[in-house]
């Protein structure tokens, strides 16, 4: 019979408009999708649902390119993987790349074509026969140039960098970390100084970190080496200051020190790559195997046993009052380590080997070498000091990772636990105890001193009990506040008002007895001033 209708039993298929259809083709064709999944999306971006042979029809019709379909010549493809090629002077990239490129720009090259198997590989091998010895797996791409190191004595060339292995972005533990920042002498091996500040990378901090380096030698090195961060800037104008016989800019000193010493033979600063810059890197490795390995496993143990949340400015206070100490201890240890132990012999180096660093730096003449410190007066480092405390802030500043009024805090909390042992290996249990003191006695005794912190304090210890993963429970009985702390019930303060609720609300702090929150209509004005 006759189908007068014109119409088959798929019903009739509303396709959207020829540049809209095309250009879905064209996109699917891009992303070097199967015929399958195209359909798929058709029905899915378009809701048209049509066969195989409709969708090579309709691909023919708008000239959608294939491997199949168009080829192009051999000579012709030749000519378009060339020219791809040369736009990659270092020759990086391999064939898989150039073929996407091609792709992008809708010219499909099938993978065989006669006289062999993948063509665009073989027009490379052909055309560029370098490129692919310069991507042969395990090849260096950038060999370091090596050579001997050598200097005139200790304090010739000091090198400095900071280490953030056991900083913020290493630990993962909602911004809390320590940064490293450190000074290694180059012919000695010696290291005079290693220091955990809060932020290596703050300009001021380095700088005043560079003057205590000064104040602990009695003088500078003839050389600064430095990478390029960004936190050289104050270290590299002192030293280049003092090594001048005279300035222009912002340090003027009637004579420059060591001035028979011509900056252009031997430089005051050298500004170099982190690979080149390799007598402070080589330092790290060490550094992590005998210190930093077990430091940052034990910081982490606050992680993984959930005892501290980053987002408490208490909980971030106290870490960082008990840990602190505890890193720099650690890192004073390692230094004292390194510049006592003797150094293994070597018999082609230039400079000392089977030495005590502590011992070749104070004994140079004994290994071939000079004293090449250039000592500076007291009131020189001094007047620096105080320059650089003008322009960008005091030492303590670049010191401090918590607030001045939270030591008489930290304090009492301390002597409250009954002052047990702090090391690494007590750390985190001292923090559980400090986690749960009775409140109301600690507002008491804090309010002459630190009033502003207690109060912040007392309600911030409401996020985490010492016991509890999760916020602990506020009871409201005869319009007192009563917190749930260290499996005991403290009060916590009298008749609190409706904003200082809300506040405890936000801070995730769940009520047992709603019916009484809304009507009270009383004042806590000492807890809202804090805060």
């Amino acid at each position: 019979m006759v189908n007068k209708t014109g119409v088959n039993g798929a019903g009739k298929k509303i396709y959207p408009p020829d540049d809209v259809f095309k250009n879905a083709l064209l996109t699917y064709s891009r992303h070097t999708l199967s015929q399958d999944q195209k359909l798929a999306r058709l029905q899915v971006d378009h809701h048209l649902s049509i066969g195989k042979t409709k969708l090579n029809e309709l691909e023919r019709r708008f000239n959608i390119p294939s491997v199949r379909r168009n080829r192009l010549g051999a000579e012709e493809v030749v000519q378009l993987v060339v020219d791809e090629v040369e736009k990659d002077v270092t020759q990086n990239n391999g064939p898989n790349y150039f073929k996407a490129k091609l792709k992008d720009k809708d010219i499909k090259v099938p993978r065989c074509m006669p006289p062999g198997r993948d063509t665009v590989r073989k027009i490379m091998r052909e055309h560029f026969p370098d490129g692919a010895e310069k991507r042969f797996p395990g090849k260096k791409k950038f060999k370091v140039n090596r050579q001997p190191l050598s200097a005139l004595g200790p304090y010739h060339e000091i090198s400095g960098d900071g280490h953030e292995k056991i900083g913020a972005l290493a630990l993962q533990m909602g911004g809390l970390g320590f940064p490293i920042y450190a000074y290694r002498d180059k012919w000695t091996g010696q290291l005079p100084q290693i220091d955990v500040v809060p932020d290596s990378r703050s300009p001021g901090a380095v700088g005043h970190l560079y003057l205590d380096l000064l104040e602990k030698l009695g003088g500078m090195p003839m050389q600064l080496d430095l990478d390029k961060g960004s936190e050289i800037g104050w270290q590299v104008a002192f030293q280049v200051a003092l090594r001048k016989k005279s300035s222009d800019g912002l340090f003027v000193f009637s004579e420059a020190f060591a001035p028979q010493i011509d900056p252009d033979v031997y430089r005051s600063v050298a500004l170099l790559k982190s690979v080149h810059n390799i007598i402070i890197e080589a330092l790290w490795r060490w550094l992590r195997e005998k210190a930093g390995y077990n430091l940052r496993e034990v910081i982490l143990q606050g992680k993984t046993d959930r005892l501290i949340n980053p987002e408490v400015n208490y909980h971030r206070h106290l870490f960082y009052w008990i840990f602190v100490p505890l890193v720099q201890s650690a890192l004073d240890e390692f230094r004292v380590y390194w510049n006592q132990r003797t150094v293994r012999w070597q018999s082609g180096k230039d400079m000392p080997s089977g030495h005590v660093p502590d011992d070749a730096a104070a004994h140079p003449q004994f290994y071939g070498g000079i004293d090449c410190l250039i000592r500076l007066p007291k009131d020189v480092i001094s007047d620096l000091r105080q320059y650089l405390a003008d322009e960008a802030g005091p030492r303590e500043e670049f010191r401090r990772f918590y607030p001045e009024d939270f030591v008489p805090v930290a304090e009492e909390v301390y002597l409250s636990v009954g002052r047990p042992e702090l090391s690494l290996l007590t750390a985190w249990r001292v923090f559980r105890l400090g986690l749960g003191p009775d409140l109301k006695l600690m507002k008491s005794k804090l309010n002459r001193g630190a009033p502003a912190y207690s109060d912040r304090y007392c309600v911030e210890l409401l996020r985490l009990g010492p016991q509890q993963a999760s916020c602990p429970i506020v009871e409201l009985e005869e319009r007192n506040l009563y917190a749930s702390v260290n499996e005991g019930w403290t009060k916590l303060l009298r008749a609190p008002d409706l904003e200082v609720i809300c506040l405890l609300q936000s801070l995730g702090v769940t009520f047992s007895r709603y019916d009484q929150i809304f009507s009270m209509a009383v004042f806590a004005n000492d807890v809202i001033q804090g805060l």
